[in-house]
C-alpha cells in the first residue's frame, strides 16, 4: 500500500489540523488565549509514584513526536542495537550506573534538585547524553523532531550537519498518542513506559523537551509512521533554526566525562556488584558473567579511575549557578495550585502542585469525547514482533466520575531567590 510522503510544510500544516481536533469545547473561547503557557517553562506535577516531575508546560499533550533519517527494522533503544549480546547490554548497563554516580556528584543535582525533591531522571539522561540505554527520545515539538530528522548527525565531529546534495531526501517522522498508548484507565495515569525527561540539571534535554518511551527488546513498539521528502534548502534552514544544531546539542560539563564512560571498560567490583542487584541477565552466575565480560575487555579491580567533578569544577558550577544560572531557572519552573472537597460554593483543602492524573483526565476526555479520530497523518507501523500477545485495555463499570475540582488555570513561577540558592559547601 501506498502513503503519502509530506513536506515538513506539509505535515506542520496536517498536524495543527489534527491538533484542534484534539481541542475540547471549553478550550475554543478566545479568553483561554490568556492562559497559553509561556515558553520553555516546565510545571511540577507529582507522578503517581509521588515524585515532583518538570514536564513541559502545554495546554495539551496529544501527540508526541521522534524524527529519524530513515525507518530502521527492528525500532530498538541503542542499548539493544547491532544484536548487543547480554553480556555487551550488562556492559552499558554498568556504564550507566557510573554516569549515575557522576549525577549525583553534582552540585546543582544534590544542592538544588534533590533538595526540593525533584525527579532525576537518570535514564532519559543518560540518553540524551550519548550511553547507551532501553529509552527512544520523543519530543512534543514537531519541529524538533524534523531538525533530527533532516540534519545528519557526525559522529566524528559529535555536531550536527545540513543534507548538502541536491535533489530531495526522505526521512521519517514517528508519531505517539499517549491518550491511547500510554495511560491506563480508569485510573488516569501514565504507564511505566512512557515519562516526561522534563527540566534537568543540564539543559539538553530541556531544550528538546524530552519525553522518552521504554521500549524492551522484546516489546512490541507501534508508533505512527510519516514519511517525509525534503529539500537541501529546506534542511539548512532547520539547520539555522536551531543555531547549527548547538541550541539543541548544548556542550556542557557532563559531555567530555559522558565520552569518557560511554568508552569505559574499567570497572570496580562494587560497580559490578550494584549493576547485578538492578540488571542482573537470565542465565548468568557472577563467575560467568565476569568471565564473559573478561573476554571483551572488560576489567575489574578494587578501584577504577571515575570522571567525577573536581573541587573546582564544582567551586564553578555553583558560582555560574548562583550568578545567572539560578535566576534563568526560576522562572522556568512552575507550578499550578488546586483546591477540592468542595462545599457549597467553597473549596475546602488547597493542593501546591497538580497531579499526574489531572493531565491524564485531560487527555481521556480527548479521546472520550471522539477527538482521537482527528485526521493525523501517517499509518501506524508495529516493530519487533513479540511472542507475548500485547493485552489491550477493556473498559467496564469500573469508570467513575471525577471529582470538582478548582485548578488554575496558568501554571506559575513559586520559587524564591533563597530557594534558588547553592550552598557553596555542596
Amino acid at each position: 500500500m501506498e502513503y503519502k510522503i509530506y513536506t515538513p510544510q506539509e505535515l506542520k500544516q496536517q498536524m495543527q489540523k489534527a491538533r484542534e481536533a484534539y481541542t475540547l469545547p471549553f478550550e475554543r473561547q478566545e479568553w483561554m488565549n490568556h492562559f497559553t503557557p509561556e515558553p520553555d517553562t516546565f510545571e511540577v506535577v507529582i507522578s503517581k509514584k509521588g515524585e515532583k516531575v518538570l514536564i513541559p508546560c502545554a495546554r495539551d499533550y496529544p501527540f508526541l513526536f521522534r524524527g529519524q533519517e530513515r525507518e530502521y527494522k527492528p525500532c530498538l533503544p541503542t542499548i539493544y542495537r547491532n544484536n548487543a549480546t547480554d553480556v555487551e547490554v550488562f556492559l552499558n548497563r554498568m556504564r550507566f550506573v557510573v554516569f549515575k554516580k557522576l549525577l549525583d556528584s553534582h552540585p546543582v543535582v544534590n544542592g538544588f534538585f534533590n533538595r526540593h525533591g525533584f525527579n532525576i531522571d537518570y535514564e532519559g539522561l543518560a540518553q540524551h547524553y550519548g550511553l547507551s540505554t532501553e529509552v527512544l527520545d520523543f519530543t512534543d515539538d514537531l519541529d524538533i523532531a524534523l531538525f533530527f530528522a533532516m540534519c545528519p548527525y557526525d559522529k566524528d565531529q559529535d555536531r550536527y550537519t545540513w543534507m548538502k546534495e541536491d535533489g530531495e531526501r526522505q526521512a521519517v517522522i514517528y508519531i505517539i498518542r499517549p491518550s491511547l498508548d500510554y495511560v491506563k484507565f480508569p485510573k488516569f495515569e501514565f504507564t511505566d513506559k512512557l515519562n516526561s525527561i522534563g527540566l534537568q540539571p543540564f539543559a539538553r534535554p530541556r531544550l528538546q523537551r524530552g519525553f522518552g518511551v521504554h521500549v524492551l527488546h522484546d516489546e512490541v513498539f507501534r508508533p505512527i509512521l510519516v514519511e517525509i521528502s525534503y529539500t537541501s534548502k529546506e534542511s539548512y534552514s532547520y539547520y539555522l533554526k536551531f543555531g547549527k544544531g548547538e541550541k539543541l546539542w548544548i556542550k556542557d560539563e557532563l559531555c567530555d566525562k559522558t565520552l569518557q564512560i560511554a568508552k569505559k571498560k574499567h570497572f570496580s567490583f562494587n560497580v559490578f556488584d550494584e549493576t547485578w542487584n538492578s540488571f542482573r541477565p537470565m542465565g548468568y552466575s557472577k563467575t560467568k558473567l565476569k568471565s564473559n565480560l573478561k573476554n571483551i575487555g572488560v576489567a575489574l579491580s578494587k578501584d577504577s579511575t571515575s570522571s567525577f567533578f573536581s573541587d573546582t569544577e564544582k567551586r564553578e558550577i555553583i558560582e555560574r549557578w548562583n550568578g545567572s544560572v539560578s535566576k534563568e531557572m526560576q522562572q522556568k519552573i512552575c507550578r499550578r495550585v488546586w483546591r477540592d472537597n468542595k462545599v457549597g460554593n467553597r473549596y475546602l483543602d488547597e493542593h501546591l502542585f497538580s497531579l499526574e492524573k489531572h493531565v491524564c483526565q485531560l487527555e481521556a476526555l480527548r479521546m472520550i469525547t471522539g477527538a482521537v479520530t482527528g485526521d493525523c497523518p501517517g499509518h501506524y507501523v508495529t516493530y519487533n514482533e513479540s511472542k507475548n500477545k500485547k493485552k489491550y485495555q477493556t473498559y467496564g463499570s469500573e469508570w467513575q466520575k471525577l471529582p470538582e475540582i478548582d485548578r488554575q488555570p496558568k501554571s506559575e513561577p513559586f520559587l524564591t531567590d533563597e530557594d534558588m540558592k547553592l550552598n557553596v559547601d555542596n
